[in-house]
């Protein structure tokens, strides 16, 4: 192998580590079932607000779960937490108020009125889907953003509205906009990264390749 293919090796080795390295502007796309959403993502963790992590919750005569702190709480692997002058989430039994939260999920995070609901995560994620609806109107939707920069929308529905998100980029937090003169509804949060290459750094890489194999002949 002379010198110049030997360069030409490294340039082209570059350029392919680069485009893996240095990912596109990120691109969300959406889907409205889980079976399609799970025909696109690896998810490995599911928050459904059930179990023994609520102290109180599900006791005799308790139905609600609540904290009033801005660091909101912390559940396998993934922060809730609700913005705004008052810090209120509230895990709810379908017992509370069985007309408004009896909705056939078993309990479910309730964000305060008006207020916006962050996610955060440990790890960086690229799946990400949730299942959401309001207490009163439980229609319309209301705009997420996520913390690489982009943004989608969500719906919400009666009893739930299925919301499932993969992205380009990876990400460790979103924010869900308040419903103004509501509360938001949340529950069956399904979240984890595919580590896959992007399209385009796979082409590039592919290039690299073709070009690198091309090379060779030529100084063979």
């Amino acid at each position: 192998m002379n010198h110049t293919f030997k360069g030409l090796a490294a340039s082209l080795l570059a350029i392919a580590s680069l485009a893996i390295a240095t990912p596109a502007t990120a691109t969300i796309t959406t889907y409205s079932t889980l079976a399609a959403f799970n025909s696109a993502a690896s998810t490995n963790t599911t928050v459904d607000f059930s179990g023994n992590s609520f102290v109180g919750l599900n006791a005799a005569g308790s139905s609600l779960w609540n904290t009033n702190s801005s660091s909101g709480f912390s559940l396998n692997g993934a922060t809730f937490s609700v913005a705004g002058g008052n810090h209120y989430e509230a895990i709810v039994a379908p017992a509370f108020s069985p007309s408004l939260y009896d909705r056939g999920t078993g309990n479910q995070l309730h964000a305060e009125y008006s207020q916006a609901l962050t996610i955060t995560f440990d790890s960086a994620i690229t799946a990400l889907a949730f299942d959401l609806s309001s207490i009163f109107s439980r229609s319309g939707s209301v705009q997420v953003g996520f913390s690489n920069g982009d943004s989608a929308t969500a719906i919400l529905g009666d009893p739930y509205a299925f919301n499932g998100f993969v992205s380009s980029s990876a990400f460790n937090y979103i924010v869900i906009n308040g419903i103004s003169g509501d509360y938001l509804m949340i529950d069956n949060v399904r979240f984890g990264s595919n580590d896959v290459p992007e399209p385009g750094s796979l082409a590039l890489l592919g290039l690299a390749i073709a070009g690198l194999a091309a090379a060779k002949r030529k100084h063979a």
